[in-house]
């Protein structure tokens, strides 16, 4: 299965991003969050996975994968926008 996204909310200073096979995917990379002038933000991100059964293929798995993103430089009050693999989530600053 390719990596895709499930779920993303904000929490606090974080987002948490929830999908499927996120840790063949690279963030550093593919993961942008965009600020309100629309220019990328700095962020750092940390990935927790878990083998949760077999995958369609013999001897694949399916890997539950939550990323927690924390952009640098949110501001209360301000759009912001999250791009990663085929996603966009737009977000309020809280």
């Amino acid at each position: 299965m390719p990596p895709h996204v499930t779920s993303a909310e904000l929490r606090g200073d974080t987002l948490v991003v929830r999908g499927w096979s996120l840790v063949y995917s690279e963030p550093d990379s593919e993961l942008r969050v965009i600020g309100p002038d629309g220019a990328p933000l700095p962020f750092t991100w940390e990935m927790h996975a878990e083998d949760v059964g077999e995958g369609d293929l013999p001897g694949s798995v399916q890997v539950r994968c939550e990323l927690r993103v924390k952009p640098e430089g949110l501001e209360a009050g301000r759009s912001y926008r999250l791009e990663y693999l085929d996603e966009v989530v737009e977000f309020a600053a809280g």
